[in-house]
């Protein structure tokens, strides 16, 4: 008998005057039952893979209806997509990750990005953080 696997995504980031945006992602699949009982590894490996498709499908939508509608950052800086720049706390946390990690965080920024940590927005920055503790997992 197949296992039915479900896994979900909701994000929400505010937005002025008491605004939001929001996407959510849900997908299921069938996995064999032996993954479960035999191969714990793989199943949880399985599970990564299809969440982070849909962080990555979330995090697309976010800026896809946040393209152009955002404000520029506090101070002034706006990046390419035109969204705000990632705040402060989310670059610690990126570095702090990284760091116990072990990881060279500014290169993954750049690969997937193609930006710095400090020139990341905050959707990104918040796509990246996901990534990382996803990769700790």
């Amino acid at each position: 008998m197949p296992l039915r696997l479900n896994v979900g995504l909701t994000k929400k980031i505010g937005q002025p005057n008491y605004g939001s945006l929001g996407a959510t992602c849900h997908v299921e699949i069938e996995l064999e039952q032996s993954l479960l009982e035999q191969d714990l590894d793989s199943f949880h490996e399985r599970i990564r893979r299809v969440f982070a498709v849909c962080s990555q499908a979330v995090t697309g939508e976010l800026m896809r209806q946040s393209h152009g509608n955002a404000p520029p950052a506090l101070d002034g800086h706006v990046v390419k997509d035109r969204t705000r720049r990632a705040t402060p706390a989310q670059v610690r946390a990126i570095r702090s990750i990284a760091e116990h990690q072990e990881i060279d965080v500014e290169a993954w920024a750049r690969k997937e990005f193609g930006v710095e940590i400090d020139a990341l927005s905050i959707l990104e920055a918040s796509q990246l953080i996901d990534d990382l503790k996803g990769a700790a997992g």
